[in-house]
């Protein structure tokens, strides 16, 4: 198969017929500088079985020529064109339109890689999960790579794997693109992504790990990951990703407060919090407002996380300005960058 579409031309509602084992949405916004070298890197590998959904979320650069360029002639690719929704949007088409019986995500700024996708492929011919969690390599902007060094285990059930992602899993567990998963799975439980949320994966991935009966995982890196260390974000964007994260926090808070792993989920999402605590000062009034309610609020879930500073801004908070706390928060992010960008020699 290979095409065009615009809007919802393409959607795919046949459940019972999957052509594909496994369809990677890729959407597309704004991506000129890099996407014809990621596409030309994606469509030269041995994807067999594979179909490549390509969604352009109406860029105004000239990403769609690039893609259209990138697939010309090319099979088992579909690329789709629509108005400029978000991503969340753009991944739900994707879903809608895919073919495979097995959907991942992959952001158009980062690659796949062969050889552990390969073994994705036969763990999941082998076990057929709901959804299976791979790994992930950190690609630095000094050509650097940093490598996973823990292990998955084998686990009898679907509890038990949650548990296991929210309490031992040392690298980040949100990102959509660290999960393979089912397509009428997906479907029958409406996992589609909410529109206009920044975080959108924060809100989605419990959502999804709830609903899931057999959750496997693979140990082989299939993910290439660039660390964007200097990458600036608007003040708009980042005073509603930091507004964001805390209402998805909270809600997830209380959807989750009855379930078996709570207290671990917690910890991750007391993490999300403080970390989003460095952008208090890119607020206005109002904003700043609400976001030290919406922090308020966490806490009361949050006061037995296990993260010092967590621990640490629960009993201060009340005593040291919000200002202060997000210069600190932010300065120590900045410290971070230079320290990553330093590791890692070895290189693809």
């Amino acid at each position: 198969m290979s095409g065009t579409a615009s809007g919802d031309m393409y959607f795919n509602t046949n459940e019972n017929t999957a052509p594909y084992l496994i369809s990677v949405i890729t959407p597309v916004y704004n991506a000129g500088k890099f996407i014809a070298d990621r596409l030309n890197r994606l469509l030269g590998m041995e994807l067999n079985g594979v179909e490549i959904v390509i969604v352009d979320d109406g860029s105004g650069d000239n990403s769609l020529t690039l893609c259209h360029n990138a697939v010309d002639g090319k099979n088992d690719v579909l690329l789709i064109s629509q108005p400029h929704s978000g991503l969340s949007e753009a991944r739900n088409t994707g879903i809608h339109a895919a073919s495979g019986e097995y959907i991942m995500f992959l952001d158009c700024d980062d690659i796949l890689l062969e050889e552990g996708f390969s073994e994705v492929k036969r763990r999941l011919l082998r076990y057929a999960p709901d959804i299976l969690m791979g790994k992930f390599i950190l690609l630095l902007e000094n050509g650097g790579i940093l490598r996973p060094k823990y292990a998955f285990p084998r686990l009898d059930s679907a509890e038990e794997s949650i548990g296991f992602i929210y309490g031992s899993v040392p690298d980040t567990i949100w990102n959509v693109w660290r999960y393979v998963c089912r397509r009428e799975f997906l479907v029958r439980n409406n996992l589609l992504f909410a529109r206009g949320l920044l975080c959108e994966d924060l809100e989605w991935t419990p959502r999804a790990l709830r609903a899931a009966n057999h959750i496997e995982f693979c140990d082989e890196p299939f993910y290439g990951y660039y660390y964007n260390m200097y990458g600036s974000i608007t003040r708009i964007a980042s005073a509603k990703r930091a507004l964001d994260t805390n209402r998805i926090v909270v809600e997830n808070a209380r959807l989750y407060s009855g379930e078996p792993y709570a207290e671990m989920l917690y910890n991750r999402l007391a993490r999300e919090m403080f970390y989003s605590v460095s952008r208090y000062l890119l607020c206005d009034a109002d904003e700043r407002a609400e976001f030290v309610l919406l922090v308020n609020q966490s806490m009361t879930y949050f006061n037995g996380c296990d993260f010092f500073p967590v621990r640490l801004f629960a009993n201060l908070r009340a005593v040291i300005p919000f200002a202060v706390w997000s210069f600190a928060v932010n300065a120590a992010k900045s410290l971070y960058n230079p320290v990553k960008a330093s590791l890692g020699p070895m290189r693809l």
